[in-house]
């Protein structure tokens, strides 16, 4: 079992396009390409948030959706408690607390009651919140309007279109920190499961409209929303069955529970687990269990790198290179024996919010070592706090530039440019020859990087590229320096989701204040390489 298991997470792991992948005792060994972008860790492993609460984040919120009980004549879920359970603990690793976490089921799920569930998230987003949305239950057909659309079922047995539920998402997502949703149904119905125990999640009465084909799932790289502060999952691509276990509940949130809790692999070895590579965990997982109840309801795994990235890349759509989990086993990567210091870079890079526009340019692209001076500048959409880091050609460190000893003045107005350095301080390539790679954040509110093992370079501070490090480079730069003050903690009891009709969304969306500024996690980014050169 566990070899089959072994073998499929390589052929995933190939097929995202890494290289050399093997295990060495309980460490992975990757190499990631340099390309690839992904994004900050934001949460914890399952295991670590169980273990663990401090894990939790004041503005990150939960709703969750699960329909086992259907109309006579609809197949039954009998798991769905299973995957009540499953879905808290992915809350939990993506950083929710169990207080903001709100659980519907059943009989609170009519098409009407997730209008209202609809309503309460946008009426909670302030600006600054980290949404996890999941539904688990049937899928089927929404067929309006003579259309054959695919739909998720509301306890009712009356069908929500699952373009207009993502689109509305989406546009959530333009008002928050970040909008995580995870779909547990499925899109085509099963064959014959009575003797395996599992039942099919998808229902649809073939005298209303037959389904029109294909029509969800992007291929890598031609997706609108990547990069964006969006992110869906689907348990399974368009046209293909999903199952649900008395035992484990919805396979797909199963196997995404077990890859949070330590099955998945930092394969660029940055100590974040990326939306990709959790991903590609799962649809390992959930097909190996799927081979041992069915074993001839698969189709013959996937014989290639790219056909694997696409089955993958059909169940992902927005920001696939969101980190949101730290990686709970230490990885080194490829002829290194730490961590990628510039995976890390590339992890806080994909987790910048969205709306906030930073551009980071250098005078030149290449510059002699010791004998031509760097210069830089910042451009920033919003106001906030200018942090330049840097991993160096010979990949060591990550070096804190600015603010320094001699420049501590970091704030920027709001489309101004930053020029550095300035007067008081200079930087010049000092070798070896190849590339440095320097990271620009403009955060809300001061950040403290303290927490690093940081010493004196000049006048600069500089960090050893360790595991420690790296983690927390990419919590420093999530959270406030003043996180830890009364005013902050209060946040964590702001603000819950409060449920009520429909009709009521004309009424005012907030009776609380809104979040103090000096509590606000937000921050933009824009990542650069330059050379050093003899």
């Amino acid at each position: 079992m566990r070899c089959l298991e072994n073998r499929l997470a390589r052929g995933a792991l190939r097929a995202l396009g890494y290289g050399m992948f093997m295990a060495v005792g309980a460490t992975a060994v990757a190499a990631g390409p340099s390309g690839l972008d992904r994004g900050l860790s934001i949460g914890k492993s399952v295991a670590a948030a169980d273990a663990d609460a401090g894990g939790a984040k004041a503005a990150a919120h939960a709703l969750i959706m699960v329909i086992g009980a259907y109309p006579e004549g609809l197949p039954s879920l009998r798991g769905s408690a299973r995957d009540v359970d499953n879905a808290r603990a992915i809350a939990r690793g993506f950083g929710v607390a169990d207080e903001h976490m709100t659980v519907l089921r059943d009989g609170e799920l009519t098409l009407d009651r997730i209008e209202a569930a609809r309503v309460a998230l946008n009426r909670l987003a302030g600006g600054d919140e980290e949404l996890f949305v999941y539904f688990s239950g049937l899928g089927g057909l929404d067929c309006a309007d003579g259309a054959s659309r695919p739909a998720l079922l509301g306890a009712d047995g009356k069908p929500l279109s699952e373009s207009a539920f993502e689109r509305g998402l989406r546009e959530l997502a333009g008002k928050t920190r970040r909008v995580i949703a995870f779909i547990d149904v499925g899109w085509a119905p099963v064959g014959e499961t009575a003797d395996a125990g599992l039942t099919g999640k998808y229902w649809h009465d073939p005298a209303t409209c037959a389904p029109a084909g294909a029509t969800r799932g992007l291929a890598v790289g031609k997706d609108p929303y990547a990069g964006s502060n969006f992110v869906r999952l689907t348990g399974v691509a368009d046209g293909e069955p999903a199952y649900d276990s008395p035992e484990l509940g919805g396979l797909a949130t199963h196997a995404w529970a077990e890859c949070l809790a330590g099955r998945a692999v930092d394969i660029d070895a940055s100590s974040g687990l990326s939306v990709h590579e959790l991903q590609a965990c799962a649809a390992a997982v959930q097909r190996q269990l799927v081979a041992e109840r069915l074993p001839a309801a698969l189709d013959p795994a996937p014989s290639s790198g790219d056909a694997l990235t696409a089955e993958v890349a059909e169940t992902v759509t927005g920001n696939a290179a969101m980190v949101i989990a730290d990686a709970p086993v230490e990885t080194v990567a490829e002829g290194r024996d730490g961590p990628d210091p510039v995976a890390a870079l590339r992890d806080i890079l994909a987790n910048a919010d969205q709306r906030r526009r930073v551009i980071l340019r250098s005078s030149q692209e290449a510059y002699r070592i010791g004998k031509e001076e760097v210069a830089f500048e910042v451009h920033s959409s919003h106001a906030g706090y200018v942090y330049l880091l840097m991993v160096g050609s010979d990949g060591q460190t990550f070096d804190l530039l600015f603010p320094n000893r001699k420049d501590a003045d970091n704030h920027i107005q709001a489309g101004a440019v930053m020029h550095l350095p300035r007067a008081s301080w200079r930087i010049r390539p000092g070798g070896p020859a190849g590339t440095d790679h320097l990271l620009a954040i403009v955060s809300d509110t001061p950040r403290d990087f303290s927490g690093l093992a940081l010493r004196a370079a000049g006048p600069f501070s500089i960090a050893g590229a360790t595991h420690a490090n790296t983690r927390g480079l990419r919590v420093a730069t999530e959270r406030p320096a003043d996180a830890s003050t009364p005013g902050c903690a209060r946040r964590a009891g702001m603000r819950t989701l409060q449920i009520v009709e429909a009709e009521a969304e004309a009424a005012p969306a907030r009776s609380e204040p809104a979040v103090g500024p000096d509590c606000v996690n937000s921050y933009g980014a824009d990542l650069i390489a330059i050379q050093e050169i003899e």
